[in-house]
């Protein structure tokens, strides 16, 4: 007699279910394989858009070398659209998948990416040469632009050679131990350091979780298994994922009436890139001890900032100057501007249209917040106005939206979420889907 003869008919419906989940996560690690099999085949513009005429040694390539076949842009947009439906399909029955199947699927696609070669911008080589410019070279990492050190061996990979280093002071004393190893070492220790963050984030996004009632696998699932993160990223090595890092243990610590320590991870989230402070007035308003979440978010500041001015003097913000008149029509504003007026970019009413909208998006949802409202639903809010509004959007932006989206009272915000990165993976069709 068969298992499903011997069950009750009631009874197999889980287990189908749960094969159903299964095999969708299976699918899941196999495309993500195949793609990063792929990448390792050679450069292309698809995953390495300032490598493709660049040097491609065997370091570069990685262990996956010689394992796929060249990728086409073709190729990679498919793969990532793929990759984009499978995500919504295993949220989707998120309910069906053990906690065990979620992490383990979760790890080995993370390190997957993590043993790819760079996909994306590389800007993983900028964090090494601000860093070699400052060790090997004695350079301020904030005034020096990375064409002043041209004869260093990490120069034929950098990204923006002629723009100042736009990170945050946390961030920029994180290159200068790269600079005590080679490229190669270096460029590896970044993506396992990435990887490791991004682990951390989901772990933290399953913690948050369980403080406020919410099942943990869906949210895990919705962070850890997002295209953009695993793909661009993960696979690229981008240090976004530890402004999410800080900003969560910030969430999880307020979640556990840690404010004082609270406020320090948050702080420490805005000196990685200016945006992970963005949610610390809805934290601030949602806590019962604002005094002790300033406390330590105001002294984490003070010591981090003071360091910077005294190592690098008043130049910290020259870099973010730089990159606040980039415009790209890959973007929302960039979207409108081509559709509705046919220009070439974002128009400056449009800019300001935009800023008034974000400032008024920004203090509606304070005010509703502190009525009572739910801080991350507000929080989640405000990160996806700022995306809205930002002309110059790059894939893997996203994940500072993920997991307030995932942890949201709000399927709304979900939804556009979702909406939002099926939009980021449209923007980049080798085809004219969105653009000519």
């Amino acid at each position: 007699m068969s298992v499903a003869q011997a069950l009750p008919r009631r009874a197999t419906g889980p287990y189908v279910r749960e094969a159903g989940a299964a095999s969708m996560l299976a699918a899941v690690l196999f495309v993500c394989a195949m793609l990063a099999f792929d990448a390792a085949s050679g450069p292309t513009d698809a995953l390495r858009w300032t490598l493709a005429e660049r040097p491609y040694p065997d370091w570069l390539a990685g262990p996956f070398a010689g394992l796929g076949q060249t990728l086409t842009d073709d190729q990679f947009f498919f793969d990532v659209l793929v990759l984009f439906a499978l995500w919504a399909v295993v949220y989707r029955v998120a309910e069906s998948v053990r906690l065990s199947w979620a992490m383990g699927t979760i790890v080995a696609a993370h390190v997957i990416f993590m043993l790819a070669p760079p996909i994306g911008l590389s800007d993983v080589f900028n964090y090494i040469g601000y860093g070699r410019a400052a060790v090997e070279h004695g350079l301020n990492p904030y005034t020096v632009r990375l064409e002043s050190i041209a004869g260093d061996p990490v120069f034929p990979f950098v990204t923006w050679p002629e723009w100042n280093n736009p990170y945050g002071p946390l961030t920029t004393l994180s290159f200068h131990p790269l600079a005590l190893v080679g490229v190669p070492q270096a460029l590896w220790l970044v993506k396992v350091g990435v990887a490791a963050a991004s682990l951390g984030c989901v772990w933290l996004v399953g913690l948050c979780a369980q403080e406020i009632g919410r099942p943990r696998v869906p949210a895990m699932l919705f962070v850890g298994l997002n295209p953009q993160l695993l793909v661009y990223g993960v696979g690229g090595a981008h240090n976004d994922v530890f402004v999410v890092l800080f900003m969560l243990l910030g969430m999880w610590l307020v979640l556990t009436e840690r404010e004082r320590l609270s406020g320090a991870a948050l702080a420490c989230a805005a000196a990685v890139k200016l945006t992970g402070g963005l949610i610390l007035p809805f934290v601030l308003l949602a806590t019962r001890r604002p005094r002790e979440l300033m406390i330590g978010a105001a002294g984490t500041t003070a010591v981090l900032w003071g360091l910077a001015i005294v190592l690098w003097g008043p130049h910290l913000l020259i870099g973010l100057e730089q990159q606040r008149d980039v415009e790209s029509l890959r973007s929302v504003p960039g979207l409108y501007a081509k559709e509705l007026f046919g220009a070439q970019g974002p128009t400056s009413a449009m800019l300001t249209v935009g800023a008034v909208v974000m400032v008024l998006a920004m203090a509606g949802l304070l005010w509703h917040t502190s009525r009572g409202g739910f801080w991350i639903d507000g929080a989640g809010w405000a990160t996806l106005s700022l995306l809205l509004v930002l002309t110059w959007l790059m894939p893997w932006y996203i994940i500072w939206l993920l997991p307030l989206a995932a942890l949201s009272t709000s399927r709304r915000l979900r939804t556009a979420t979702f909406a939002l990165s099926l939009l980021l993976v449209l923007m980049r069709a080798p085809t004219p889907l969105l653009f000519d």
